[in-house]
């Protein structure tokens, strides 16, 4: 009863806020300007705080009950060896079937930005993390085609993401989650198109945020590191890992270590010296690979997308109010060509315009510049603000969260090496034998009845385009896996429990609100990937 109340409080709270964030953001996702003093737009509130307000306690009491199907007692998807081999051969056999489809991997601009670095046509970077380019570069110089190359770093990428999802589903056998959730969590990890075509899509995120799982993962055992040294040095090497392939890796670190030296004050002093230890081991490895490469770290324009995006729409559309001294800051900093080339919801084209060395000879006027704009036109702020990020919290924007590579540079030519029908048969057999064993092990056979719906409603609602169905977007959509994620992380604080491991996620949210463009799915893809992990262990039992 208590946590009823509890739950209605907390449901009537967030619904309150997420109901004037949708209303904003649907004025934003109109024309990129709020405008909300308007009837329309309190219907639209009360009517946000209604659905909001039953979804949510809805959310919060089932996972509080625990009513769910029950199953037979099996051995199949549980923490034996032979259940992690079965579930990584099936999730390897998928993805590397679409491999051979879109051989020799998944390449866009980024991608070939990185290869043409490791194989010497453009200069060494870190803009792209010079960690991964290396990785790269190994099998560039391995390799003498350029194909086979690509083909063996995508192969050897589809067996880390196959292992590591193998190995989550082992975690969940060990902590009793109920089948049909291991079941779903396979079905996820396996055949949303999402893993399937990130498994093979050569970016640094993909292994940043494989490393970023296992982080978080070990986070939640962290009072266990200290008693084997297994663990520790695994631990030591993950996050290490996680701090080289993405460039705001190291910042994620630095704020969990901060916060989890906080909570764990007790043992403060082994914490301090493990992550003291692991922050010397990055620097001064960094350093020496720098220094051996002559590499200059990445540019400070991407980390200033917010300011720029402010300073660009404030030129563009308020430079009538603009005095003439800041007008001529402004240029100093950018050019006149700034609000030209300024787009809402990407910075790109007004982060390039930024003077480096004249920003870091200035870098006191620069925020005095932000600060002095920023009271003067605090709407025009907001806007740029929620322009830029509104799709990591938002449901109903467009933008690809899959993006397919088909151009051919450098020598790599793009192949289709089995034919779509192939893989489709092969994919049906799969699904038929896991459906199945599924059936196998129900209790109630009246529930097939239902599951056999639930799929002919899936496969029906496919033939739809994805962005004219907005029920089958929200799978491919990176605004409600984090809507859903911290309202996991909410439960799990009502409720008391171990919240250790989502704070990477929340400070990874909070980061990428700051990012060069409004909704790329790759960036939060870490949170789609522990977004079933959270869900199953927020679950109480029966």
């Amino acid at each position: 009863m208590k946590n009823n109340k509890k739950y209605l409080k907390s449901s009537i709270i967030i619904s309150i806020i997420l109901s004037i964030i949708y209303v904003i953001c649907d004025s934003i996702n109109k024309n990129y300007f709020i405008d909300i003093l308007n009837f329309i737009s309190v219907f639209k509130l009360i009517g946000y705080f209604v659905l909001f307000f039953f979804l949510i306690n809805f959310f919060f009491r089932f996972l509080d009950s625990g009513k769910i199907i029950k199953f037979k007692e099996n051995s199949f998807l549980d923490s034996s060896k032979k259940s992690f081999i079965i579930n990584f051969f099936i999730i390897f056999v998928i993805n590397l079937l679409f491999l051979l489809r879109y051989f020799p991997g998944n390449l866009t601009f980024d991608s070939y930005t990185q290869i043409k670095q490791a194989i010497g046509v453009l200069p060494l970077s870190n803009n792209h993390s010079l960690f991964h380019t290396l990785i790269i570069k190994l099998f560039t110089s391995t390799f003498s085609n350029i194909n086979v190359a690509v083909f063996m770093y995508s192969l050897f990428q589809i067996i880390i993401v196959s292992l590591v999802f193998s190995f989550i589903l082992r975690i969940l056998a060990r902590n009793n989650v109920p089948f049909v959730f291991k079941f779903l969590c396979l079905l996820f990890y396996a055949f949303h198109p999402i893993n399937i075509f990130y498994s093979f899509t050569l970016w640094k995120d993909i292994l940043f945020s494989i490393t970023f799982l296992l982080f978080c993962l070990m986070l939640n055992k962290s009072d266990d590191l200290f008693k084997n040294k297994k663990s520790l040095i695994l631990f030591i090497v993950v996050t290490l890992l996680m701090m080289s392939f993405r460039n705001n890796g190291p910042f994620v670190v630095y704020i969990t270590f901060f916060i989890i030296l906080f909570i764990k004050r007790k043992s403060i002093i082994k914490y301090s010296i493990l992550f003291i230890s692991i922050v010397l081991i990055f620097i001064i490895t960094k350093s020496i690979t720098f220094n051996i490469f002559n590499i200059k770290d990445a540019s400070i324009s991407e980390a200033l997308s917010l300011p720029s995006q402010s300073i660009a729409r404030i030129y563009k559309y308020k430079y009538n109010e603009l005095s003439k001294d800041e007008i001529e800051k402004i240029e100093k900093f950018y050019s006149d060509k700034i609000g030209e080339v300024y787009v809402p919801y990407i910075s790109d084209n007004t982060k390039a315009l930024l003077k480096n060395s004249y920003y870091l000879e200035h870098t006191k006027e620069y925020y005095e510049l932000n600060l002095r704009l920023l009271k003067k036109f605090p709407k025009e702020f907001l806007e740029s603000f929620i322009s830029n990020s509104y799709g990591y919290y938002y449901t109903s924007y467009d933008y690809s969260s899959i993006i397919i590579g088909d151009t051919d540079e450098i020598g790599i030519e793009h192949k289709s090496l089995l034919s779509m029908k192939t893989i489709s048969v092969i994919m049906f057999i799969i699904l038929s034998i896991l459906f199945i064993i599924f059936v196998k092990n129900l209790e109630n056979k009246k529930v097939i009845f239902y599951f056999i719906l639930l799929v002919l409603l899936l496969l029906l609602t496919s033939k739809f385009n994805i962005k004219n169905n907005y029920f089958v977007s929200l799978f491919f959509n990176i605004g409600f896996y984090s809507l859903i994620t911290i309202l996991l992380f909410i439960y799990n604080i009502i409720n008391k429990k171990d919240i250790t491991y989502f704070i990477p996620i929340i400070i990874l949210w909070l980061m990428i609100l700051l990012s060069p463009v409004f909704a790329e799915f790759r960036y939060l893809y870490p949170l789609f990937l522990m977004m079933p992990i959270y869900f199953c262990n927020s679950l109480k039992k029966a």
